[in-house]
């Protein structure tokens, strides 16, 4: 099952009187907002150097490199539960020349429209008996909460029908052993549809 159709927006721009240059991203579908702040003194010496090394960044647990071709990869990490964690892997193309003008001030921001690219995603599967909503907004909704919730590689989820619109699912990792299990649950409130994870 795909549930990973969208795309991103991002955008960089100077920040705090162009001590970092902040990088803003929003995946169209789900509307989640990612921040991440690059030293822009350390960006601007790698700029200067030419010499063929990738840069790399972190802020607040979360890891950004940039090669000198121009690939910028962001690793978004967050706690699952646990002593469990993911790392969602995001790709995006920069250019030299338009990175140097942001750090010199000669340009105020970079808009990048970048096609969705992501590496973190667990394999859905539904149980024999276990079906897709069939309503429109409890499909979207769903589509919605796999989306935002399962963004992890490697693992695979498992949803079981619980009740007539809600799911009970389980995590296989990748060495086999179950992982993480719990409800997927569905509620409507005031005509919004939505699912919710329940662990």
């Amino acid at each position: 099952m795909s549930i990973y159709g969208n795309s991103m927006l991002a955008t960089l721009r100077r920040d705090c009187d162009g001590e970092f240059i902040a990088l803003s991203t929003c995946a169209k579908l789900d509307g989640r907002h990612g921040r991440f702040l690059i030293n822009a003194d350390r960006l601007g010496k790698w700029l200067a150097s030419n010499t063929g090394d990738e840069f790399y960044d972190s802020d607040c647990g979360n890891w950004l490199r940039i090669t000198p071709a121009g690939t910028l990869q962001l690793c978004w990490v967050s706690s699952v539960g646990g002593n469990k964690g993911m790392c969602l892997t995001q790709t995006l193309r920069v250019d030299r020349a338009a990175l140097k003008q942001l750090i010199t001030g000669e340009q105020e921001s970079l808009k990048l429209f970048v096609p969705e690219n992501r590496s973190g995603r667990a394999r859905i599967e539904l149980a024999q008996s276990a079906h897709v909503p069939q309503n429109p907004h409890m499909r979207r909704a769903f589509s919605k909460a796999l989306a935002r919730a399962f963004g992890w590689e490697g693992a695979t989820i498992t949803l079981y029908p619980d009740g007539a619109q809600d799911y009970y699912f389980v995590e296989t990792c990748e060495n086999g052993k179950r992982g993480i299990c719990g409800g997927l649950i569905y509620s409507d409130y005031r005509g919004h549809s939505q699912y919710n994870v329940h662990t």
